[in-house]
């Protein structure tokens, strides 16, 4: 896949019909395709069963994220306190603390 080419709205738009085509003919083999305005990529049009096996890796990157933003912000707790917020020290046979 190449960066280069980027689809303008308007080209995504009226090539719509022949994208979801060759993603239901070529499944995850489709060549995903790139969106935005004035050919700077902002979206990636992808088939289903791509995103669906991509799903896990987003959302650890979503977490990766909030983690960092956390810690930047000086938002962020010690696990001991979220495992006793959560009660899941019977769980982790962790002794509680007082």
């Amino acid at each position: 896949m190449s960066l280069m080419n980027v689809e303008t709205v308007s080209e995504a738009r009226s090539s719509l019909s022949r994208h979801l085509l060759a993603f239901r003919q070529e499944g995850v083999q489709a060549e995903p395709v790139l969106i935005g305005g004035h050919r700077k990529p902002e979206a990636a049009l992808i088939p289903s069963e791509m995103y669906e096996e991509l799903l896990p890796r987003i959302e650890e990157l979503r977490l990766k994220a909030l983690v960092a933003e956390r810690i930047a912000t000086d938002q962020s707790h010690p696990l001991s306190e979220l495992i006793e917020e959560l009660g899941l020290q019977a769980e982790l046979d962790l002794p509680q603390e007082k």
